[in-house]
């Protein structure tokens, strides 16, 4: 029986074999206004997780030990996943009511470049996202490079499903090994919000010293999701110490994030 690896190998060998050169590898340099990354708790009170997050760096991916197997990546080989609206959090991480939620925003202080797209039918329909940056993404490209993208996007915008019987995300992971040695990094639409924003994975050691965390707050997931919106208590608000530590002050406001329709 293959391991996750082979198959990862497999389905990287498969598309290069059957499409060779004919992926659409154009890529782009990209300054986000925010974007923003979470972790969540099922059990534990505020004062737990406060503990639990003492700095910034608690809030990177895991280590490689710690690392489980993504959309993106597989067991031990960690990735950065950040998303580019904050309500794509808790439907992303699949929280629960009363699940306590950790959230961070990052600004650039560089562009974010090379980045690879995948999915460009559904990145174009969102609103206030990079339509405009990618909308000659196509431009002088045969027909034949256009269907392999939707075949692509197809894999990164289907649910994981039974991974037992068919694990889609060796196909996904395959890809996205494909894309990274090109690119930093990855743009693609998220499937836990119907498409309403993106998602991004990049490499960690690669963007480290450009993504600078600026707010980090402690929410209680109140509502039940949707992919209209997301109801959240704000607990606690962290302020950011220069030497990334992290100081936590108790706060107690109900904020409701929608997305546009």
């Amino acid at each position: 029986m293959l391991s996750h690896i082979d198959k990862v190998t497999y389905w990287k060998n498969y598309f290069l074999e059957s499409y060779g050169t004919d992926f659409n590898y154009m890529t782009y340099q990209v300054r986000f206004d925010n974007l923003y990354r979470g972790r969540s708790f099922e059990n534990g009170s505020l004062k737990k997780v406060q503990k639990t997050i003492k700095k910034t760096i608690n809030m990177w991916c895991p280590p490689k030990c710690k690392c489980s197997k993504q959309r993106c990546n597989l067991k031990g080989d960690p990735l950065l996943y950040v998303s580019s609206h904050i309500s794509s959090i808790p439907l992303e991480l699949n929280c629960r009511r009363d699940n306590l939620l950790v959230i961070i925003s990052y600004r650039q202080s560089d562009y974010l470049s090379p980045l690879a797209i995948i999915g460009w039918e559904e990145l174009m329909k969102i609103p206030d996202g990079i339509s405009e940056l990618i909308k000659n993404h196509f431009k002088n490209k045969s027909k034949k490079v256009i269907e392999i993208d939707k075949k692509i996007s197809k894999i990164f915008i289907t649910h994981r499903r039974d991974p037992e019987r068919f694990d889609i995300y060796n196909i996904s992971i395959g890809l996205t090994n494909l894309f990274l040695k090109k690119a930093i990094g990855i743009i693609y639409p998220s499937v836990a919000t119907n498409h309403k924003s993106f998602n991004i994975v990049l490499r960690p050691h690669l963007v480290k010293s450009i993504l600078c965390p600026v707010d980090i707050t402690i929410y209680k997931v109140m509502d039940l999701l949707t992919t209209e919106s997301v109801g959240l208590q704000r607990l606690s608000i962290g302020e950011i110490l220069t030497n990334g530590k992290i100081r936590w002050k108790e706060d107690n406001e109900q904020t409701i994030f929608k997305y546009e329709k």
